[in-house]
């Protein structure tokens, strides 16, 4: 899998008493012996808090077959407060190199939780994919047939800052999952023992709660919006209304009705 680069140095030089340096080589460890096959997520250069990520489009929609790169930016304070997530790879689904409001993002750092980790926040951003953008900030709503051409496009992205392929990504995903799919795993016992393979399971049922909480404070947050909207056009109608009397008023009282104008 993805590691990052200067890696040997980051765990030496950096400060560990630091409550996010720490969180986020605990992230990176925990990829690194547990890869995903849907994911791969590791930091830029010597820089804890910027992380380059690759997903798999999900399957059995219009972005299946693609994999799509972007960044994480984490703020210092992380695991307190949330980061940003810029896509790359265009998809029909989120614009490129803006950041896109999530409910696990730093757009909403009310909903945000700290036990969140970097992998059920990718999982999570996997399964936004196919909902409706709904007006987000930097949400997009392609029509299908692009989604599918830049599914199959996105493997030949190349990006310049990390140097990794899609193509290449999608290839160490699926070995990781085929790996996953065997019962026996390779002859040299190294992929998983039984009580891993519990604990994976377990982890695996955790991402899909902390997916569905996500899930349900968006539309919670949707709902809080569109309540706002028609309590402030509300508002605006009936001072709309009022000022129009004022405005009025004279003219009814110099000519009431059945006296023509002089």
């Amino acid at each position: 899998m993805a590691e990052a680069t200067g890696s040997g140095r980051a765990e030496t030089d950096m400060n560990m008493k630091n409550p996010a340096i720490r969180r986020l080589l605990a992230e990176l460890r925990g990829l690194q012996t547990r890869p995903n096959p849907r994911l791969v997520a590791y930091p830029l250069g010597d820089s804890l808090f910027e992380w380059h990520f690759s997903i798999r489009g999900p399957e059995g929609t219009a972005f299946d077959g693609g994999v799509y790169h972007g960044r994480i930016y984490f703020p210092p304070q992380f695991p307190m407060k949330p980061p940003d997530f810029v896509f790359l790879t265009p998809s029909g689904r989120f614009a490129t190199n803006v950041k896109i409001c999530l409910s696990n993002s730093g757009y909403h750092p009310e909903s945000w939780q700290p036990s969140w980790s970097v992998e059920t926040m990718l999982m999570a951003l996997i399964a936004f994919m196919p909902t409706k953008a709904e007006g987000a900030v930097g949400a997009l709503e392609y029509p299908d047939d692009r989604r599918r051409d830049m599914a199959a496009a996105s493997l030949a992205y190349v990006c310049k800052d990390c140097g990794r392929a899609n193509a290449d990504l999608l290839e160490e995903m699926e070995a990781v999952e085929a790996a996953a799919s065997s019962t026996d795993g390779p002859s040299d016992g190294s992929w998983e023992q039984p009580w891993e393979r519990v604990a994976r399971k377990e982890r695996e049922r955790d991402v899909r709660r902390q997916i569905k909480a996500m899930q349900s404070t968006a539309r919670g947050l949707n709902q809080w919006i569109a309540v706002l909207l028609f309590l402030f056009l509300l508002t605006a109608a009936v001072v709309f209304r009022a000022d129009l009397a004022d405005f009025v008023r004279p003219y009814r009282s110099s000519n009431p009705p059945g006296n023509p104008r002089p």
